[in-house]
């Protein structure tokens, strides 16, 4: 019979535990985490797409983005600088959902991406914010998971732009991709293994209790993401999360609304591709987005 005694734990011990069952709070994995897993902003001048590179940025403007666009500049366009993380921030340029909040508005915030080739990308904008190559853990610990990362073949554009060459990433099993698509057809796969960590053990390790934006776009781990949010200790206010899928799945409507959210949409159906949600009780939001086009809705 052996007692654990949690200060004998050797610190290799936990460069391993981080792999498995740890708690999201242990401050030696947060002492890890904040050493090992996130960079601080940048100090140097933006490295993004030359003005001249219009293809990008009319590109990067496609897909939901304008929608996401819109939505944010109604709700903080007259907020004072606050805090964001976007999960799935690929090269966070293209189709970012925090870039205005960051440049215009003078946020900060962290940006999540599992993606090697993406994250280092990443690195090379110079974004003002805190990077972490890693991806949310769909539980409320640690752990490793097996990571696909889709890239269009060599010289084919008939998916996908220049400056868009992955095809998709996510994590093993968890593709929002029908194997039948063009897009998996025209891809190869390769494999790698990730550290996946709590959301809340990223925030924790930022010595961060308020996420005014939170933004995840992270292939069919949306949800499960949100399930191991401990709301009651974080306070995030706004969050953008798309949904793929063909049904609207009122289970987890029901969480939100329990968790103290509602959803807000242009439409009395949620949106299958995104869906907004915001504080029941943060009173400011309330008032602004019952002014504008949004409607509050009830769950």
């Amino acid at each position: 019979f052996q007692v654990w005694v949690e200060e004998e734990i050797a610190p290799i011990e936990i460069l391993y535990r981080i792999r498995g069952p740890l708690k999201s709070d242990d401050h030696r994995l947060i002492d890890v985490v904040k050493k090992q897993y996130i960079l601080p902003p940048s100090l140097l001048p933006y490295n993004l797409a030359k003005p001249q590179a219009t293809d990008y940025h009319e590109h990067s403007k496609g897909d939901t983005w304008g929608h996401i666009h819109t939505f944010l500049k109604n709700v903080f366009s007259d907020e004072p600088p606050g805090f964001f993380v976007e999960a799935g921030a690929l090269d966070g340029e293209y189709l970012s959902n925090t870039l205005w909040l960051e440049q215009a508005q003078g946020w900060t915030g962290l940006l999540v991406e599992p993606d090697g080739t993406n994250f280092h990308h990443l690195q090379n904008k110079h974004r003002k914010a805190w990077l972490s190559n890693t991806c949310l853990s769909k539980d409320s610990f640690p752990k490793e998971v097996v990571h696909v990362s889709r890239t269009l073949r060599d010289g084919d554009r008939s998916v996908g732009i220049p400056w868009n060459t992955r095809g998709s990433s996510h994590e093993f099993n968890v593709d929002v991709v029908p194997n039948t698509s063009l897009l998996a057809m025209v891809s190869e796969e390769s494999y790698s293994v990730t550290q996946c960590l709590p959301l809340d053990t990223l925030l924790l390790a930022l010595n961060v209790s308020t996420v005014d934006f939170l933004s995840l776009d992270i292939q069919g781990r949306e949800k499960d993401v949100l399930r191991t949010v401990p709301f009651s200790k974080i306070n995030i206010r706004v969050i953008v999360v798309e949904i793929v899928e063909e049904n609207v799945d009122h289970d987890f409507l029901d969480f939100m609304q329990r968790s103290g959210y509602v959803l807000v949409n242009e439409d009395t159906v949620p949106r299958l591709q995104d869906q907004f949600y915001v504080r029941k009780d943060d009173e400011r939001l309330a008032q602004k987005l019952k002014r504008v086009v949004f409607k509050w809705q009830q769950l």
